[in-house]
This record gives structure tokens, sequence and C-alpha cells, in this order.
């Protein structure tokens, strides 16, 4: 709708003296009153943005540990650095800690590698902020071509997809580590049984393993793990926290047994042969599984193309026969 038609829809609502001076104004003069009213608008956008990044940072009476990960998020992070109270400001909106799709981000984040000490609400609300940035680029980009509504959208779309991209990114991320953590860990488990059993204590397999991994999600986890043990954490401690990172099923399975065993004396070597016999098999027949569903759903397309290539060796033939009977 132009801007005349929108001013017309206004001055139906003034009282007649006001709307007979604003009803002579050109078209151009509600173009520099709209112009003017964007500017303003602008303008009190940014004071706002200003005023928070520039509020007081509290770090008297904080707990040590909370004001050494801030500082390290400032360090990792140059939108918490600059914009830390903005972030503050819009955490509540996130929920508690306890929140589903929080515990959820949670879980994922400690799959990413290298990545800061986020809670998930500091993480999405940091998203939203570079997302508000973007957003002012794109929206004063799109204004000066197109306008203000498709302005205005622009400025929310970045918003949206900067948060859902930022969080899909550690969910992907977490997803393929877990999927190279278990292709990777029968191998692993059935070198560490292998070692046992020529005399290795379990951190001594255990570190030949990460030795080899080095650069591999497997190595990665399993260098926390033995990390951890070094640093005076029980092992159960050390194996149920892998538990919780890794999440799956084949995983839980070999810390029940580790846990099981040394508590019923069992040799560790015996459990872990068993543990890698277990899941190589549970591997092969996957694969067993995933192929013969292969075999099925290409079937259809196996059709399709056969048909298609009926079609080529038979048309020149079906085209000849027509064109000799009805010439």
């Amino acid at each position: 709708m132009e801007i005349t038609g929108l001013a017309n829809m206004w001055l139906q609502l003034l009282p007649e003296g006001i709307a007979e001076r604003l009803d002579a104004l050109s078209r151009e003069d509600w173009r520099i009153i709209s112009s003017v009213i964007v500017a303003l608008a602008v303008v009190w956008f940014v004071w706002s943005i200003l005023s928070i990044m520039h509020a007081p940072r509290v770090r008297r009476g904080m707990n040590p540990f909370e004001r050494d990960r801030r500082e390290q998020l400032q360090e990792a992070s140059p939108t918490y650095k600059w914009f830390e109270p903005l972030i503050e400001t819009l955490i509540p909106q996130f929920g508690p800690d306890t929140k589903e799709s929080n515990v959820e981000l949670q879980r994922k984040m400690k799959l990413f590698p290298k990545l800061p000490p986020w809670r998930p609400q500091e993480y999405a609300a940091a998203k939203i902020v570079e997302g508000i940035g973007l957003g002012v680029i794109g929206f004063a980009f799109t204004f000066s071509l197109f306008g203000l509504g498709p302005a205005v959208m622009i400025f929310g779309m970045m918003i949206f997809l900067t948060h859902m991209l930022g969080v899909m990114r550690v969910k992907e991320v977490a997803e393929d580590r877990q999927r190279k953590f278990k292709q990777r860990l029968p191998y692993a488990v059935d070198l560490m049984a292998l070692m046992m059993e020529a005399g290795a204590s379990f951190q001594e397999s255990l570190q030949t393993v990460v030795n080899e991994n080095l650069t591999h999600p497997l190595g990665e986890e399993l260098g926390r793990v033995l990390t951890q043990i070094e640093l005076g954490e029980s092992r159960r401690d050390a194996l149920d926290q892998l538990q919780e990172r890794i999440e799956d099923p084949d995983v839980s399975e070999l810390v029940f047994a580790i846990i099981k065993g040394e508590e019923l004396g069992t040799p560790l070597s015996k459990i872990l042969r068993t543990s890698a016999d277990q899941m190589r098999l549970k591997r092969s027949q996957w694969l067993e599984r995933a192929a013969a569903q292969a075999q099925v759903s290409m079937i259809y397309p196996g059709l399709i193309i056969m048909v298609a290539c009926l079609l080529v060796v038979a048309a020149p033939f079906g085209l000849l026969i027509y064109t000799e009977l009805f010439g």
C-alpha cells in the first residue's frame, strides 16, 4: 500500500482541524515524515543497545569458578566480550536449566570440540545478539532498496536464522562425533583387552588407545576419561560422565559391564573381550539389515531405469513400424 493511502487511513481518525492541515501535506512531505520516524526509531534502538553494552560488569562477590568461566568466554567469544550485559539480559527468555531444550543443548555442547564453557541459555542468547547485528546490516541495505516492510522482514529472518543455524550446528557436530566414536569403539576395546591380557593396566591400555587416535573423536573422549582419572576422579565417575556425553547403548553396556566387573572381581580383560565381540556382532547385524533395506529400496528405481532402457532400445523400431504402416 502507498504512503498516501496509509496517511488517508490515519487522517480519518483525527479531529477535523488537524486532519485538514495534515491533508494539505504533499507526498514528499509524508516521505520526509516517515523517514524521520524511522530514523528516530533506529536511534532509539542503537541507544538502547549501547546502554546495555556499557552497563557495569559486576564481578565482585561472584563465585571464583563462575568468574573464571566468564573470563574464558570473553577471551574465546568477541560477541560475549562486547555484549555480555545484553546477553545476560536475554538469558531469562530461554527458561531455566531444567527446560528440555536447554538440557538437550547442554548434552550436545559437551561433545562439541574446543567449545568455550557456554551455558545453553548463554549460547542461544549470543546467537540472537549476532543475529541482531546481521539483521541491522540487512535492514539498512533492504530499506534503501525496497522500503520498510521488506526491511523489517529481513531483520526478523536474520535473527531467526542465525539462532537456528547456530543451535543446529552444535547438534550436527555432536551427532557426527557420536557416530565416529561408535564406529571405532569395538576396535579400541579389542586393543585394550589384548594389552590387558599381556599384562598392561587399565590406564596404560587406555593411554595407548588415546595415542593411536589423537585426532579422532574416540581418542579425544577417551583422553578426557584418562585425564579425569589422573586428576583423582574414580574410574566409575569418569566412565559415567563418558556415558552421559555419548548416550549410546553400546557405551552404556560397556560402562555397566566394567563397573559390575570391578564390583564382582571379574578380570577386566575378559569383560573387554566379551564387550568387543558383542559390539562387532551388533555392527555386522546392523550392516546386514542396512544392506537388505538398501536392496529393497533399489527395486523401484531399478524398474524405472529398466523401463527407460527398454524405451530407448525399442523406440526406433516402433517409430519405423509406425512410419511403414501409416506413412
